[in-house]
């Protein structure tokens, strides 16, 4: 049962439909708008409010947000932005220590902790080009930089 409080209001529905109709707003302006911002606490508390019926539910609910985890970490290495890669590798160690991958958690701190010294390692234009254009990711042709995860490239 929906419950009425988590409605969209007739503008928050005219937003979302002129987002899924391909509006010329970017992806940062739209992450900061203050309609979108209203339907995302709207969806947060709904998902909140449904894990706590039970442990099915908290189930479904964990695996949402862990398959919510790694398209972040798809969409980080797909376009390049720097501060999300960083966000979702720190948000991923606490599942690989669940998982009992602790290689992995280790692995992912340390690369944490060497990256956030890269700007004192790299020239600032190296570093600029770094954070900023995606030059963290891998790309298989040097004129229209598509970036792909690492393991694919190794793959192919």
């Amino acid at each position: 049962m929906q419950s009425s409080k988590y409605r969209l209001t007739d503008p928050e529905s005219e937003f979302m439909n002129g987002k899924l109709n391909y509006n010329s707003d970017t992806l940062g302006e739209t992450l900061i708008n203050s309609t979108f911002i209203g339907i995302q606490k709207k969806i947060c508390d709904f998902i909140d409010e449904v894990e706590q019926r039970g442990p099915i539910a908290k189930l479904w609910v964990q695996f949402l947000k862990t398959t919510t985890l790694l398209k972040q970490f798809e969409q980080a290495e797909k376009y390049g932005d720097w501060a999300l890669h960083l966000q979702t590798i720190q948000k991923m160690i606490p599942f690989f220590h669940a998982a009992g991958h602790n290689n992995y958690a280790e692995s992912a701190y340390l690369y944490l902790q060497d990256v956030v010294s890269l700007e004192k390692v790299l020239s600032p234009d190296e570093y600029a080009k770094f954070i900023t254009s995606g030059f963290f990711t891998v790309s298989q042709k040097t004129t229209a930089v598509i970036p792909i995860v690492t393991k694919l490239l190794n793959e192919n």
